[in-house]
Protein backbone atom coordinates (compact mmCIF):
# COMPACT_ATOMS: atom_id res chain seq x y z
CA UNK A 1 0.00 0.00 0.00
CA UNK A 2 3.18 2.00 0.87
CA UNK A 3 4.30 2.22 -2.66
CA UNK A 4 0.74 2.73 -4.16
CA UNK A 5 0.74 6.10 -2.29
CA UNK A 6 4.70 7.05 -2.81
CA UNK A 7 2.85 6.40 -7.31
CA UNK A 8 -0.12 8.79 -6.49
CA UNK A 9 1.86 11.56 -5.18
CA UNK A 10 5.12 11.01 -7.81
CA UNK A 11 2.40 11.13 -10.47
CA UNK A 12 0.36 13.84 -9.20
CA UNK A 13 3.76 16.13 -8.73
CA UNK A 14 4.33 15.28 -12.65
CA UNK A 15 0.81 16.05 -13.90
CA UNK A 16 1.16 19.62 -12.11
CA UNK A 17 4.10 20.58 -13.08
CA UNK A 18 3.24 19.38 -16.60
CA UNK A 19 -0.29 21.34 -16.26
CA UNK A 20 1.80 24.04 -14.85
CA UNK A 21 4.23 24.40 -18.04
CA UNK A 22 1.95 23.79 -20.50
CA UNK A 23 -0.43 26.80 -18.93
CA UNK A 24 3.05 28.60 -19.39
CA UNK A 25 3.25 27.65 -23.01
CA UNK A 26 -0.26 28.77 -24.09
CA UNK A 27 0.25 32.10 -22.20
CA UNK A 28 3.13 32.78 -24.81
CA UNK A 29 0.52 32.63 -27.44
CA UNK A 30 -2.09 34.50 -26.28
CA UNK A 31 0.17 36.93 -24.37
CA UNK A 32 -1.50 40.73 -25.67
CA UNK A 33 -4.72 39.50 -25.31
CA UNK A 34 -6.98 39.47 -21.96
CA UNK A 35 -7.54 35.56 -22.45
CA UNK A 36 -3.18 35.30 -21.95
CA UNK A 37 -3.40 37.62 -19.20
CA UNK A 38 -5.99 35.57 -17.33
CA UNK A 39 -3.87 32.39 -18.29
CA UNK A 40 -0.73 34.21 -16.75
CA UNK A 41 -2.57 34.91 -13.25
CA UNK A 42 -4.41 31.57 -13.22
CA UNK A 43 -0.98 29.76 -13.30
CA UNK A 44 0.31 31.16 -10.34
CA UNK A 45 -3.03 30.31 -8.64
CA UNK A 46 -2.78 27.09 -10.19
CA UNK A 47 0.68 26.54 -8.56
CA UNK A 48 -0.37 27.17 -5.39
CA UNK A 49 -3.00 24.69 -5.28
CA UNK A 50 -0.43 21.95 -6.69
CA UNK A 51 1.77 22.75 -3.73
CA UNK A 52 -1.46 22.91 -1.44
CA UNK A 53 -2.28 19.15 -2.26
CA UNK A 54 1.32 18.16 -2.34
CA UNK A 55 1.44 18.96 1.43
CA UNK A 56 -2.26 17.92 1.56
CA UNK A 57 -0.75 14.36 0.49
CA UNK A 58 2.50 13.92 2.14
CA UNK A 59 1.45 15.37 5.71
CA UNK A 60 -2.24 14.22 5.95
CA UNK A 61 -3.56 16.32 8.97
CA UNK A 62 -5.71 19.56 8.65
CA UNK A 63 -3.55 22.56 9.87
CA UNK A 64 -3.93 26.26 9.99
CA UNK A 65 -1.19 26.36 7.40
CA UNK A 66 -3.64 24.55 4.75
CA UNK A 67 -6.61 26.32 5.70
CA UNK A 68 -4.49 29.19 4.90
CA UNK A 69 -3.28 28.50 1.44
CA UNK A 70 -6.54 27.06 0.58
CA UNK A 71 -8.62 30.60 1.09
CA UNK A 72 -5.41 32.11 -0.42
CA UNK A 73 -6.15 29.68 -3.63
CA UNK A 74 -10.46 30.33 -3.64
CA UNK A 75 -9.71 34.08 -3.02
CA UNK A 76 -7.08 34.06 -6.09
CA UNK A 77 -9.68 32.25 -8.29
CA UNK A 78 -12.06 34.87 -7.70
CA UNK A 79 -10.24 37.80 -8.27
CA UNK A 80 -9.11 36.05 -11.68
CA UNK A 81 -12.84 35.59 -12.97
CA UNK A 82 -13.71 38.96 -11.29
CA UNK A 83 -11.47 40.31 -13.36
CA UNK A 84 -11.64 39.02 -16.36
CA UNK A 85 -15.48 39.82 -15.65
CA UNK A 86 -14.58 43.32 -15.32
CA UNK A 87 -11.99 43.69 -18.23
CA UNK A 88 -14.45 41.39 -20.72
CA UNK A 89 -15.24 43.79 -23.63
CA UNK A 90 -19.15 44.10 -24.01
CA UNK A 91 -20.63 44.27 -27.57
CA UNK A 92 -23.27 45.96 -28.61
CA UNK A 93 -27.06 44.49 -28.46
CA UNK A 94 -28.50 43.16 -31.54
CA UNK A 95 -25.43 41.64 -33.32
CA UNK A 96 -22.95 43.88 -35.47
Amino acid sequence: MESIYGITIAFALVAGTAAALLSLLTWRVFRQTPFGRAIFFLTFVMSIFIVYHALLLTLAAQTLLFNVIESIVYTGFAIVIWWIALTHPVGKPGGS
